[in-house]
């Protein structure tokens, strides 16, 4: 059968319509809070009460009930205590316990990492964070939209470079369908030709200074054109400017052999829609030009590393260098965002909460800290769960008790 011009110009424009629907769905489901009265918390530990015990009371349930295989939270005290609990399983078929170091996949807290990366190039001069990326585009690419060879890394860290989410696209929406029924990466279809022939035909959208929007192929080009930079891969960079300074000894972008000993199993949960609850999931693999969207795997101890340098309690130069992630650029939807976190300020109790919620494959990653009170939180659990029910109601009570001590 044929299909005139007209009706596959329909087609397309139905098929459109579906993706949007779709990633509304997808999207408007997103990472989300519920914070809970943290009252009788903040009256347990001023009478003496454990933390190990306000740690149970959030994770432990999630644990009986399968909502999560496993899980490992780790907490940063105002004295530079760190404390690491592990839940669960591993791996749910083998019955194999949690540990301190079990490995997970952190998803989009990986694009934090980046912006640190970014951070630390600017300070040793190897770039300028008000570099453009017309450097790194081939000289001869035809530009629809010539000023998109005037984006600066800063805007791409900051999500103010006016490119989108990800491409909207057939291709783009195909992945969508199969990984609701598979699990498979959402990006896979995004190679380094398929991102720069978007580029080359995309228009930006004119944005209002201090309105950002979330950009998963901004920071995906972030990293990729740092690496174009320095001619060096991303994991190499990683692990000389921020992994070893920080001491974040088992944080990996590919996985070898001892780390996939150590590494959880990742399980669907809320998401893939398809597919039953603790269902084991494939890891993800991405191009070069996506892998700083979320190709990061890390534990708990790393994490809390990585937060003290941004508090600037690693006693590394780092501590100095990060601070200029928490400059707040503007705000999209409900939060404010940096080059590096997603900030929620807390009027009731006036506080700032600067975090990051990875989900990605069957791993679900927050990382999140308080400034003014010196608290950090990292929950690490394997399953894909858009809902935090456990990081921020654990930084809420607290950076409370460490601001009423």
């Amino acid at each position: 059968m044929t299909v005139k011009p007209n009706q596959l110009l329909i087609f397309k424009l139905y098929a459109f319509k579906l993706y949007l629907l779709l990633i509304a769905i997808f999207i408007t489901g997103c990472s989300s809070r519920q914070l809970l009265d943290p009252t009788d918390s903040l009256s347990r530990l001023k009478n003496g009460g454990s933390l190990q015990h306000e740690v149970n009371l959030l994770v432990k349930p999630l644990i009986k009930n399968r909502d999560n295989i496993g899980a490992v939270v780790a907490v940063l005290d105002s004295k530079n205590t760190v404390s690491i609990f592990p839940f669960g399983n591993k791996n749910a078929g083998e019955n194999v316990p949690m540990t301190v170091n079990t490995l997970f996949g952190i998803g989009s807290t990986t694009k934090s990492l980046v912006v640190s990366l970014m951070l630390a190039l600017d300070a040793e001069g190897i770039i300028s964070i008000n570099d453009t990326i017309s450097e790194f585009l081939p000289s001869q690419m035809l530009l629809k939209d010539p000023h998109i060879r005037d984006i600066t890394f800063a805007q791409l860290a900051s999500h103010t470079s006016g490119l989108p989410r990800e491409p909207l696209s057939l291709d783009t929406l195909a992945s969508l369908l199969g990984y609701f029924f598979t699990g498979n990466n959402l990006y896979s279809h995004l190679t380094k030709e398929t991102v720069y022939d978007f580029l080359a035909n995309y228009e930006l959208k004119k944005k209002k200074e201090g309105s950002p929007s979330y950009s998963n192929i901004g920071i995906g080009l972030l990293a990729h054109f740092l690496t174009l930079k320095t001619n060096r891969d991303l994991e190499s960079l990683l692990s000389k400017y921020i992994f070893s300074p920080l001491q974040m000894k088992h944080t990996v972008v590919q996985l070898k052999n001892d780390d996939i000993k150590r590494l959880a199993t990742g399980y669907a949960g809320d998401q893939p829609l398809f597919i039953p609850w603790n269902t084991p999931l494939d890891n993800w693999k991405f191009s070069s030009i996506m892998l700083g969207t979320g190709g990061v795997y890390s534990t708990a101890p790393d994490l809390i590393n990585y937060l003290k340098a941004h508090m600037g309690k690693s006693n590394t130069k780092l501590d100095i260098i990060l601070q200029k992630s928490h400059i707040i650029v503007g705000k999209d939807r409900e939060h404010y965002l940096t080059m590096g976190w997603y900030v929620e300020y807390l009027p009731k109790y006036g506080l700032n909460f600067y975090f990051y919620h990875g989900m990605i494959a069957g791993f679900n990653c927050y990382i999140g800290f308080e400034p003014t009170t010196k608290t950090a939180v990292v929950v690490l659990r394997n399953n894909f769960n858009w809902h935090d029910v456990v990081g921020h109601n654990l930084l809420l009570r607290l950076s409370l008790y460490n601001q009423q001590k």
